[in-house]
């Protein structure tokens, strides 16, 4: 038995189960004189099948897992008595007929069935062959029933490493699983980065304190610049305010989970009207708990569609009295003319002379309503527009003389610089009545002797025509109105001066834009490029003022 053990010794423990036991059997047989052997694990089904065998024949190892009664065979004994059975007989023994071919085909004398234990209930056996009749001693008694614990415990860690791997594969289907999800969650999360930051408008997210959680590219390159922004709060970094803006979307939101939207007004230090922004804003709810977790802000700029609805409006009173100018101007003139004319001849009479005082005031009464009904018609709606092709610089030069006279009589000077400018299809006497409008409104916005500045140039396929005061400015207020027909900052104005002028542009289909501050204010007129030469627009009427 020594040299059993010795054999024993000499085997990786740490080899893989089936591996460890075929050697393990080939050691017995080899020192015990077996001439082959196997192991038989039985199922949950009743049935055995072999786990290891060593040096047993072909045939035999082929049919040996086809179902059988094993439990009514020895082998069934030994599982049930958990103690080693031995035949030396075993061709004349019954309970082994399934298998007497076998037996019988590789002379099987002896055979042998150790219990395979497991807390003391049988789960296989170690099936030792001999073809010789033997007979078994105490100690190698004992030696089979050692050699079946240790058989029992590899097999036992069979079957824990096989629980644990499939432990282990199901843990890496876990891992799969969460690695598959993960990176669906990342292409998820990348997705809906790439909406937030592609969308044009701005958006910001807010935590309940109003402090910025997140901002998209679009938001950060109107507010922060280069600025770090995250944790500050909105209104500091959107408005430069201190406190939370009155009339804020976000305030109700917050309050009251219920999204909302409100037009405000962007200002610069001075308190300037720059621009409108249209903020709506959106609940943050968690969905497990119900609770408002923030606010996000979709912020759009409408300064553009603001102007244009200013623009749009101006147009259309515009329209409106161009269609009364066109009704009722001229048959105003008609009565007025004549009573002009009998207030001259009761003047001139000897027996009303007491009176001249009066017929002279009357008159210019009657000549300054004219004045203002003759502006009134230039806005009407029928009249016909003569184009010919122009330079805007020979019409500015044609009135420097008349402009110069205007601008000393007020104790003001004129700047003019005029840059090569191609010539642009223009009515020459709509033209005169622009420039001299818009230089006569500026000389009134102009205190002291300041100098006025009138300026052609091109630009992108455009002309500029660009009237410069050195005034004070126009208020947030009154911009917003200008051009509007009647609306006027002057004790005796009539508010038509600018209206005509913007007709005038829309009959050119031209733009005036306003740009004004504190140290003046420049009116330009963008001549487009329908006005150009090649794109002669002929002799129209006046359809509408849209540009």
């Amino acid at each position: 038995m020594e040299n059993l053990f010795k054999a024993l010794t000499k085997i990786d423990v740490l080899s893989p189960p089936k591996q460890y036991i075929t050697k393990l059997l080939e050691a017995v047989c080899q020192q015990l004189g077996y001439s082959f052997g196997s192991v038989i694990e039985l199922d949950h089904n009743g049935r055995g099948w072999m786990f290891a065998s060593y040096n047993l024949p072909e045939n035999y190892v082929h049919t040996a897992n086809q179902v059988a009664p094993y439990m009514s065979s020895p082998f069934g004994e030994a599982i049930k008595t958990g103690e080693i059975v031995v035949s030396c007989d075993p061709l004349s023994e019954k309970r082994l007929e399934p298998w007497h071919e076998i037996i019988g085909q590789n002379n099987i004398k002896t055979m042998v069935w150790v219990p395979l234990l497991n807390k003391g209930s049988a789960f296989g056996t170690c099936n030792l062959y001999d073809i010789r009749v033997r007979q078994i001693d105490e100690l190698e008694w004992h030696t089979l029933q050692q050699i079946g614990v240790t058989i029992s415990i590899a097999l036992a860690s069979n079957q824990y490493l096989n629980k644990l791997n499939g432990k282990t594969r199901e843990l890496e289907a876990e891992v799969a699983r969460r690695k598959q999800a993960e990176k669906t969650t990342h292409e998820s999360e990348r997705f809906l980065t790439n909406i937030f930051t592609s969308i044009q408008d701005g958006l910001c997210v807010l935590d309940t304190q109003y402090n910025i959680i997140r901002l998209n590219h679009t938001a950060e390159k109107l507010y922060a610049g280069n600025r770090t922004v995250i944790g500050k709060k909105c209104y500091q970094v959107l408005r430069g305010r201190d406190a939370i803006c009155d009339g804020c979307p976000a305030i109700r939101t917050l309050a009251g989970g219920e999204s909302d939207h409100e037009v405000l007004s962007n200002k610069n230090a001075a308190g300037e009207i720059t621009g409108w922004s249209e903020i709506y804003s959106f609940p943050l709810i968690e969905s497990l708990t119900g609770k408002i977790k923030g606010v996000t802000l979709y912020i759009r700029d409408i300064t553009e569609q603001r102007k244009m609805e200013q623009e749009m409006s101006r147009f259309e009173r515009l329209n409106l009295i161009g269609e009364m100018a066109a009704g009722i101007g001229h048959e105003i003139r008609n009565p007025m003319t004549t009573v002009r004319g009998f207030l001259q001849l009761l003047g001139g009479k000897k027996e009303c002379s007491l009176f001249k005082d009066f017929f002279g005031l009357m008159i210019e009464e009657l000549d300054r309503a004219n004045a203002i009904i003759s502006e009134f018609l230039s806005l009407a709606k029928n009249r016909m527009t003569e184009f010919s092709l122009q330079n805007i610089n020979a019409i500015v030069n044609s009135l420097h003389p008349l402009i110069d006279a205007d601008a000393m009589n007020m104790d003001k000077y004129v700047e003019v610089k005029l840059e090569d400018v191609p010539d642009l299809w223009l009515d020459e006497k709509e033209m005169r009545q622009l420039i001299l409008n818009l230089v006569r409104n500026g000389l009134e916005a102009m205190e002291g002797e300041e100098a006025l500045t009138i300026r052609t140039f091109a630009a992108e396929n455009e002309v500029m025509l660009a009237v410069t005061d050195r005034g004070r400015g126009i208020k947030p207020e009154v911009l917003e109105r200008m051009g509007t027909p009647f609306f006027s900052t002057k004790d005796n104005g009539t508010g038509l001066g600018l209206a005509v002028c913007y007709s005038i542009a829309a009959r050119h289909n031209a733009s005036i834009k306003i740009q004004t501050g504190s140290e003046g204010t420049t009116f330009t007129v963008h001549f487009r490029q329908c006005c150009l030469p090649g794109q002669h627009p002929g002799r129209q009427p006046i359809g509408d003022f849209s540009v």
